[in-house]
């Protein structure tokens, strides 16, 4: 759609920020990186949102920026040690990261640079955000679960318990104690990205999400593949551990029954009863069986305007990251995933309806949004009012309107 395109580039520099120093909260970045919207109020880089927009980036051929988004998450583990949420010293302090998508942004860009000293530098920054994730986030079953060292104050609580009630009709009364475990899930379920959904019950840090060990998973196999082009001896160590949690997620998260790999709640060892897109990461690093349960789970997901984040359910809450809300960064896991294993008329159809929802949306409203309701193509307004949005929405567009050429 021309307009759409001409939109993004009239707006594209008002996503770009360069700040070298520290500003208040902000830490300064020795790159010019991307922020998610167009207003001055945006001033953070988020981690998995600048992932999902490199995508778009590279995609319309814009290298040198979405290497500078790189090489400023790069910055960023190798002086904390992980990759914070944001580049906000509130969320570095709590040491609250989001879904490890570094190895595989290191890897879309090598792929254009063809640069082996920036990658063997790179190499040595994903094995430090390794490490973070194997001692800060591991549970007794060796697999991994979202966390935060965070703490927050009454007030801070108050405005949780607060939302909570909103979200649940003003039904929700919680004695003191609970009130500390939703605003410690609260804090989990931020790290996630997923925030919220019925995936985790309020019960975030007792899960291991099968997003998250599937990525961890193809951050095994891929640094086994730099570790193959630097030559560097250490392939076989990554291999041994995408095997080892391999064996742990066939043992854990795999339903028998649906076919697919789900959530693991670890405390009460039992999965999730809630069939969510998170069950495709598996296909998009390459971990599924055969692909027929996904097949099968992404037919439930299908919504008129993309793929939904879960299946449609009588919950007893609706939050934003359930049916039937349609996430730019979920279609892209699911499209690529598709591809990996030869569904090409799956993938297909998760981009053309979500080609088909922005330009809706666009029509109506002259904006692009945070989400976008499944079934209408309207603004997605669960939890708050919907988000205008360039960032992961934007670069996506981009890349599925290439797709498609």
């Amino acid at each position: 759609m021309r307009e759409i395109e001409q939109f993004i580039k009239e707006n594209y520099p008002r996503t770009l920020r360069h700040h070298t120093e520290d500003d208040g909260p902000i830490v300064g970045l020795p790159h010019p990186y991307s922020v998610s919207g167009l207003k001055d109020i945006f001033r953070e880089m988020y981690y998995w949102g600048t992932y999902f927009a490199n995508v778009g980036l590279l995609a319309s051929g814009e290298v040198a920026q979405a290497k500078n988004n790189v090489d400023n998450l790069l910055y960023l583990a190798e002086t904390y040690g992980f990759v914070p949420n944001c580049n906000n010293r509130n969320n570095i302090q709590h040491r609250r990261s989001q879904p490890p998508f570094l190895y595989q942004a290191v890897k879309d860009v090598y792929t254009h640079i063809k640069d082996d000293g920036w990658l063997a530098h790179a190499y040595t920054v994903i094995a430090k955000e390794y490490t973070f994730w194997q001692i800060e986030r591991l549970a007794p079953n060796g697999l991994n679960f979202y966390g935060n060292h965070g703490s927050m104050t009454d007030e801070e609580k108050e405005i949780i318990l607060r939302d909570y009630r909103y979200r649940t009709e003003g039904k929700l009364t919680v004695s003191d104690e609970d009130a500390q475990r939703l605003a410690h899930t609260t804090l989990t379920l931020w790290e996630s990205g997923w925030d919220f959904t019925s995936r985790f019950q309020l019960d975030g840090e007792h899960y291991n999400p099968v997003c998250l060990n599937a990525l961890l998973y193809g951050l095994e196999t891929t640094m086994a593949e730099f570790s193959r082009i630097l030559h560097n001896g250490e392939e076989t160590v990554w291999q041994d551990r995408a095997r080892q949690r391999r064996d742990r997620m066939d043992a854990l998260l795999w339903d028998a029954q649906a076919g697919i790999y789900n959530d693991w709640n670890f405390k009460e060892e039992r999965l999730t009863p809630v069939h969510s897109a998170a069950s495709l990461y598996p296909l998009f690093v390459g971990l599924s069986k055969d692909a027929e349960g996904e097949r099968a789970l992404l037919q439930q997901l299908m919504v008129p305007y993309g793929m939904a984040a879960t299946v449609e359910q009588d919950y007893a809450n609706i939050y934003q990251w359930d049916y039937p809300g349609v996430w730019p960064p979920l279609q892209y896991v699911a499209y690529v995933g598709c591809l990996n294993y030869g569904m090409t008329a799956e993938a297909a159809a998760i981009r053309d309806r979500y080609v088909k929802a922005v330009e809706t949306a666009f029509r109506e409203t002259g904006m692009l949004w945070e989400k976008y309701d499944g079934i209408t193509a309207k603004p997605f307004d669960i939890e708050y009012p919907a988000q205008p949005l360039m960032g992961w929405t934007a670069q996506l567009y981009q890349f599925f309107k290439a797709a498609q050429k």
